[in-house]
């Protein structure tokens, strides 16, 4: 598509969904029909008298990082864009791009906005909302929101004058008043019409009253009309039931990403058939994939489900959970704490805070029924079941925790040690004795503290004296009596200390130069307790302020663990020098220690939960959730696996959990193999020996014992099917095709000087080696079965082709072959015995990431760089479906005939049901146990297998998981469930 000598007078930019593409093509029609009135004509003879031509994405063309052709020639070409939002569009990067991409080439001000739907708040991207020096502007809007679509409809013959008085440059109350004055003109003139035509109807009746007699005829013809009308009112009923099923499967997804998670199965479940055979309620594939991902009917225990919502009533700022997680508090912006029971979601206790301190550094739970909290009175200990509140200071510190929790310290003036079990103060004590070194002094603040490792410790950076004379101090304490046994003087004023760790005699301060004010220097501080003096410092830790530190015994050597904002780090506990740093691209929350001492969880703002690998600085998968974060991450807490959190602006608490579904069977626990079949019986370890030699040894995944192990010279591998029969390996020399059941392997492709060996990939579940050869100075794709080496009869001529991985396929059966040449974006389909392609397919969405057979050879999947798939019919080349989404790069489409599914394998897996509709979305698949009919995964820490349910099992479990849940009414009314 040639746009580069086309003018658009508007760009409409929307999202392709039922609503937005309705109005989209409704106002491309509106404005184009649209002719200025003539008196505005006579008025600006300059003028056209009409839009001329307006750009609308009828396909959604495809949408690449960079907004290439043809959709960049569109924009550019286009003196105004439309923008039609509703609380969808913000989800679109593509429009987002659009925005941006336009208003870098025109402006601003040939920005409109049409609100289709919802509130701007909701439906107005950020790009519309604010300039690109982040200064709030408003941009030119049409109200077309309606309770239907005749209500739209009619709203656009108004409000879309206000698209077009700028679009002529004109005003826009000029234009309305004109449009008004021809309007009534037309229904004057349809008026007088009218009249003329009742007069004949009069004339008319007069001379045919004699025909009454037919009107026995007439209504019968009546009656067959009503009945035709009332089967278009039944069939436009349906139409609606199950447009709304799609709006519930949408909403779901909101609901679900607040944490509420059985307001969103109530939702699903009362919209959605309970028999898809009974037409009454049409089925729609978009709700049953809803249901299937909220229900988590695939989930093998590794993803974050949101699970629970605990409203604070006002903004949340700082959250913390009990040691055990049965009870969790959030601060919020009204100074009260909330406290709730987590298994009930019950809100126990509302406390007030006063204006104090907004913050939750002294805010801590001592054990699961109680809680150290503060109000204008001082600090005490609330009981949670009986409401009791002791007091234990009329000032407010912070609580600082040994190892194992059993001990709490709080710092103010005084210190005062608390039992975690029995909530009670053990002892409270001055927390500087003024004497010695402090006799002189009159003033201290605590900066921060911890405990020893073995917990007998107690050390704080105590800031001793007023103004200029301020003095910095380590001070020891022993636990036990509270007495202070130590004290090293670390400085004058200039440095702001932030966190510190003990263990053994030596202590870690962490401390910040802020003398210049500009670029702060971040200096970790060694301390020999047993000396009594510093015993290095090191200045040379690339960070601003350290939030946590702690000391880890590694295998091999101890460290120091610690973590700015940007990122975690690995440190010497010699000298404090820097073992491993690692940024991350969003700033870091909070983190938490796992059992072992080998990661460390990390929070980060945007929701991300990666673990940072101590003793070598990696930081490892970042964690998948089943529903995004809603919003940016403010505060997180972690208890018994439970995760909570507090996003910003938002009133409510989530909680996430790993939710494993009944149905998912534990099959074996992981073991380092490089290769695992798909239906997980075998695993193989491929390991280099030396002198271009490799050992690969077959094992038993159920109890892990070695079935088989020879050498060989090739280092690629791949199982043929799902792994039952036997594999292959190539890459050097030959292809051997090795057979599981006789623990036999045989060469079956030598591979000759016409064959390059960089070049050999396995196709078709593995039944085809596919290569490249040259002959009379062409270039050739061709295949051969890995079983037997027999030529499978498909040669193609790729001379001049541009081929990019992925780009060739071959069916299971080697009946048919693809090959995509992405300079000219066809794709060429091949016959078995064709040495010319019998069918052309043009890519119409762009660069093509891969082209793949089904395994049963029915279907071609093409994915496009777009996240655009189409699927067409393999024997046909008819195209079945197209379908948007992140897909990114297909593995594999395995057919299931057990049901008629397709499982197309990629990061993130999908369930197609036979009419190619998505109904599951599944992370961590291997593959496809055909003889059993049961779906495979392997997550980090085993295998997995779970039979692939019916719509009838999800409806039950659904069913089953409500009982009589019965949701409140405000959320009923909020998402419009029924």
């Amino acid at each position: 598509m040639n746009l580069e000598n086309i003018h658009y007078d508007a760009f409409i930019s929307y999202r392709h969904c039922e609503l937005d593409m309705f109005v989209a093509k409704t106002l491309h029609k509106y404005l184009e029909s649209f002719k200025l009135p003539r008196s505005v004509r006579k008025a600006h003879p300059d003028l056209p008298a009409k839009i001329s031509r307006v750009f609308r994405d009828q396909e959604e063309l495809p949408l690449v990082a960079n907004l290439g052709d043809p959709i960049t020639e569109a924009l550019k070409n286009s003196s105004n864009l439309i923008v039609i939002c509703t609380p969808r569009l913000k989800e679109s990067l593509w429009c987002r791009k659009e925005i941006e991409t336009f208003m870098k080439m025109h402006g601003r001000e040939h920005v409109f906005v049409v609100l289709a739907e919802g509130e701007p708040a909701d439906s107005f991207p950020e790009e519309l909302l604010k300039d690109e020096e982040g200064i709030l502007c408003e941009p030119l809007a049409a109200d077309f929101r309606g309770a239907n679509r005749d209500e739209i409809k009619k709203r656009m013959k108004d409000e879309g004058l206000r698209l077009l008085a700028p679009m002529f440059g004109l005003n826009f109350d000029d234009l309305k008043q004109r449009h008004r004055e021809q309007r009534m003109h037309r229904i004057l003139a349809i008026g007088s019409a009218v009249m003329a035509v009742v007069l004949a109807f009069g004339t008319y009746s007069a001379i045919t009253a004699h025909k009454i007699k037919k009107q026995s005829e007439e209504i019968a013809a009546q009656n067959v009309e009503i009945s035709r009308q009332a089967g278009e009112i039944e069939q436009q009923y349906k139409e609606s039931l199950k447009k709304y099923e799609i709006s519930m499967a949408d909403a779901s997804d909101t609901i679900m990403s607040e944490g509420r998670r059985m307001e969103a199965l109530y939702a699903l479940y009362y919209s959605m058939p309970k028999d898809p055979a009974n037409d009454n309620i049409p089925y729609a594939a978009e709700a049953q994939k809803a249901m299937t991902k909220a229900l988590g009917c695939y989930s093998s225990g590794d993803l974050y489900m949101p699970m629970a919502n605990f409203d604070a009533g006002s903004g949340v700022t700082g959250i913390t959970v009990s040691p055990g997680g049965v009870h969790i508090a959030a601060l919020n912006e009204s100074y009260n704490l909330v406290i709730w029971d987590v298994e009930s979601g019950e809100e126990v206790a509302g406390l007030s805070v006063g204006d104090l301190f907004n913050n939750m550094d002294y805010i801590k739970f001592l054990n699961d029924d109680a809680i150290l909290t503060f109000d204008e009175e001082g600090e005490y200990i609330y009981d949670i079941p009986s409401g009791n509140k002791t007091y234990i200071s009329d000032h407010v510190g912070k609580a600082f925790f040994n190892s194992d929790h059993s001990k709490c310290m709080v710092v103010n003036d005084d210190i005062i040690l608390i039992d975690t079990a029995t909530a009670k103060a053990e002892y409270t004590k001055p927390m500087i004795s003024w004497e010695g070194d402090f006799a002189e002094e009159n003033y201290a603040n605590m900066i921060t503290a911890s405990f020893s490792d073995d917990g007998s410790k107690f050390g704080i950076i105590v800031s001793v004296g007023l103004m200029e004379d301020e003095k910095n101090y380590f001070v020891v304490y022993d636990t036990d009596s509270g007495d202070m046994i130590q004290n090293v003087y670390l400085g004058p004023e200039g440095d702001y200390y932030t966190t510190m760790c003990m263990h053994d005699n030596m202590a870690y301060v962490s401390a910040t130069s802020t003398g210049n004010y500009i670029e702060y220097q971040c200096v970790i501080i060694g301390i020999n307790m047993d000396e009594g003096k510093i015993a290095f410092t090191n200045n040379q830790l690339i960070a601003s302020f350290l939030y946590d530190m702690r000391y880890y015994e590694g295998e091999e050597e101890d460290f120091l663990y610690a973590r700015d904002s940007d990122g975690p780090f690995t440190l010497s506990p010699y000298d404090g020098s820097v073992y491993y740093n690692s940024g991350l691209s969003s700033a870091v929350v909070d983190s938490f220690p796992l059992s072992g001492g080998k990661f460390e969880v990390l929070i980060t703002k945007d929701g991300t939960i990666n673990r940072y690998v101590l003793e070598n600085g990696l930081v490892l998968d970042s964690s998948l959730y089943e529903y995004e974060i809603n919003g940016k991450v403010k505060d997180s807490c972690m208890a018994k696996g439970k995760l909570f959190l507090a996003t910003q602006g938002r009133n409510y608490v989530t909680l996430y959990e790993y939710l494993k579904s009944p149905n998912v069977e534990f099959t074996a626990n992981v073991a380092n193999y490089d290769y695992t079949s798909d239906n997980l019986k075998y695993g193989v370890i491929l390991t280099e020996t030396g002198d271009d030699e490799f050992t690969v040894s077959l094992y038993d995944t159920l109890d892990a014992s070695l079935i088989d192990e020879f050498k060989t010279p090739n280092y690629r591998f791949n199982y043929v099917g799902d792994g039952d029969d036997g594999f292959v390996l190539f890459g050097r020399e030959a292809l051997e095709y090795y057979d599981i059941a006789e623990k036999k392997h045989s060469k079956t492709i030598e591979f000759g000087d016409d064959i390059y060996l960089y070049d050999l990939e396995v196709y078709g579940d593995g039944n085809y080696l596919g290569y490249f050869t040259t002959d009379d100075g062409n270039e050739y794709v061709e295949f051969k079965n890995t079983r037997t080496g027999e030529d499978a009869g498909i040669k193609i001529d790729i001379t001049g082709f541009r081929l990019i991985s992925d780009d060739v396929a071959c069916s299971a059966d080697g009946s048919h072959a693809a090959v995509c040449d992405s300079k000219s974006k066809k794709i060429y389909i091949y016959n078995k015995g064709d040495t010319k392609p019998y069918k052309e397919i043009m890519g119409d969405y762009g660069v093509v990431s891969s082209i793949m057979y089904s395994s049963d050879g029915k279907y071609l999947f093409i994915v496009y760089n777009s996240n655009t798939m189409q699927i067409y019919d393999a024997g046909t080349c008819d195209l079945v479906k197209t379908s948007y989404g992140d897909y990114g790069r297909i593995w594999d489409v395995i057919s299931m005939p057990a049901n008629g599914n397709y499982l197309i394998k990629a990061n993130t897996s999908l369930l197609l049901n036979p009419d190619m509709e998505e109904i599951a979305e599944i992370y961590f698949v291997k593959g496809y146990n055909r003889k059993e009919d049961k779906l495979t995964f392997i997550t980090t820490s085993a295998m997995f297998s779970s039979p692939v349910l019916s719509y009838d099992e999800i409806i039950k479990r659904a069913a089953e998981e409500l009982g009589s849940y019965q949701p409140d009414a405000r959320i009923l009314s909020k998402y419009n469930v029924q």
